[in-house]
């Protein structure tokens, strides 16, 4: 059976590309090419599982097609911007929830994970930032053509949200001191760092 790929931009074109070296058969799915009905008659079309990787403000109703599919889902983060719509997800996703995973890879990394399952509550005191510069792992990337820089789906505190994964996993028991969102004039509403 296959695995559907939406989504061909930068994550979803290396997502079909490890899924393909594992030896699994892969359908890569282009949003713009088929449209969000020609993406949902394709979830429609018995498959092993699916891999969302499209813009966060559209995948609602491809997570509700796979869920009422039975389709197991891999789904890029952020999985939502917006607390309603997230309830939502869950709310539709439940069917499949347990077969399924949002794309914070690096906690299943087993060094990631060696440090996770140690207590370092009481070792490390720690700050750190989240800014915004993919150039070195997306080849002609913009951000401005991005829809990192929209306000709505975009910004670094969801596009780039590693960081927040990792600190909870490795220190459960932080709590947040204080956030500073820094912007630009020419990107209203959306955090740059």
């Amino acid at each position: 059976m296959t695995i559907l790929v939406i989504g061909t931009g930068s994550i979803g074109s290396r997502h079909a590309s490890n899924l393909a070296t594992l030896g699994e058969k892969v359908k890569p799915v282009s949003m713009r090419a088929v449209g969000m009905e020609g993406a949902l008659a394709q979830i429609r079309s018995g498959l092993r599982g699916a891999v969302i990787a499209t813009e966060t403000q559209v995948r609602l109703p491809l997570i509700a097609a796979c869920a009422d599919a039975d389709v197991p889902m891999y789904i890029e983060k952020p999985l939502a911007f917006d607390p309603v719509e997230l309830a939502e997800i869950m709310a539709v996703a439940a069917p499949v929830a347990a077969r399924s995973l949002v794309g914070f890879m690096m906690r299943y990394h087993p060094t990631f994970r060696d440090l996770a399952a140690a207590d370092l509550s009481d070792t490390y005191r720690f700050s750190f930032d989240i800014g915004h510069d993919v150039t070195q792992w997306r080849n002609n990337w913009r951000f401005s053509d991005s829809y990192a820089a929209r306000p709505k789906g975009g910004g670094v505190l969801l596009d780039l949200c590693h960081e927040l994964d990792m600190a909870t996993c490795l220190f459960p028991m932080a709590q947040i001191s204080a956030v500073d969102s820094i912007g630009h004039s020419a990107y209203p509403g959306v955090d740059m760092a």
